[in-house]
């Protein structure tokens, strides 16, 4: 196989399993942020002492994330926001990795900073995600190797 051959071929092995890069994502300019479809709010934290941290919870199957109550909002800011995740029972074994995009117009993806002090099966872990401009976001946290969970947060400017 030349080199011509191997590159698209490598390309889309990274595009499935790191998802697709900004610049090739097509975007529906259409949207608005005010048509973003936000995963709806818990009613209730993961526990008691979670809901101490935070009152405003994303769920998705057995993991939950949410801003502090510092925070009234996801917000975009140079320094990045704190974000507690919290793995609940029954969750897979193995490290938290998060990605993100916007998916209202283009922009720069997601910085995130994850400890890797917290090897738990469920409990608490922290974050800190730099979204580089206010929008619609879609997060997409894994954990293991195949857990898989999709948020999407209105993100405010600071």
């Amino acid at each position: 196989m030349t080199a011509r051959a191997i590159c698209p071929v490598v390309a889309l092995v990274l595009s499935m399993a790191f998802g697709t890069p900004v610049a090739a994502r097509a975007v529906d300019s259409s949207r608005t942020i005010a048509d973003c479809q936000e995963t709806a709010v818990s009613p209730k934290p993961p526990n008691a002492w979670m809901g101490g941290l935070s009152k405003h919870w994303l769920r998705q199957g057995s993991l939950w994330m949410g801003y502090t109550r510092a925070e009234e909002a996801f917000v975009a800011r140079p320094n990045g926001q704190k974000i507690a995740w919290f793995r609940g029972s029954g969750s897979t074994w193995g490290r938290l990795r998060v990605s993100g995009t916007r998916i209202d117009a283009v922009a720069p993806p997601l910085k995130v900073e994850i400890p890797a002090k917290y090897p738990f099966r469920q409990g608490f872990q922290s974050s800190v995600l730099t979204f580089s401009e206010p929008g619609c976001w879609q997060v997409v946290a894994r954990v293991g190797l195949t857990a898989r969970f999709v948020f999407v947060m209105r993100v405010e400017s600071e």
